[in-house]
């Protein structure tokens, strides 16, 4: 068993919260869980049947499939931009947390997990889904 003091949490964006929904005693919602990350920080999406995130999701694999890599040394902290993730072949939003020399650190806003992605993922945000609030 892993003591809750020994797990490390990234860093998370100062406003990440700015849209976070507030609970309240006796709100019910059905959501799916998309990440526990420790027992303070689990990331739901509603499940309302509005299936607002699997749209967002269709219509940047659909925008971004000739999608040109933002150049080496042009990426900003803090920036949002469009994120290739090969473990399932999609694009996602993501916000660079971190920028080295070969990678970025990126926090993928819809599902809350964190990931080292190299420069040759890492495209534009369409600007029909930058209008779209974080």
């Amino acid at each position: 068993t892993v003591s809750p003091a020994a797990v490390q949490l990234p860093e998370l964006p100062a406003d990440i919260n700015r849209n976070a929904l507030q609970l309240t005693e006796g709100l019910q919602l059905d959501v799916t869980v998309a990440l526990v990350s420790a027992p303070s920080r689990v990331w739901c999406q509603a499940t309302d049947g509005s299936e607002a995130c699997t749209s967002l999701c269709d219509q940047l694999n659909t925008l971004c499939a000739e999608a040109v890599a933002v150049d080496s040394g042009c990426h900003t902290e803090g920036t949002v931009y469009a994120v290739y993730y090969g473990k399932d072949e999609s694009w996602y939003r993501a916000q660079a947390l971190a920028v080295n020399e070969e990678s970025c650190h990126m926090f993928f806003i819809d599902f809350g997990n964190v990931e080292d992605i190299t420069f040759d993922c890492i495209a534009a945000l369409p600007e029909v889904i930058v209008a779209l609030a974080v």
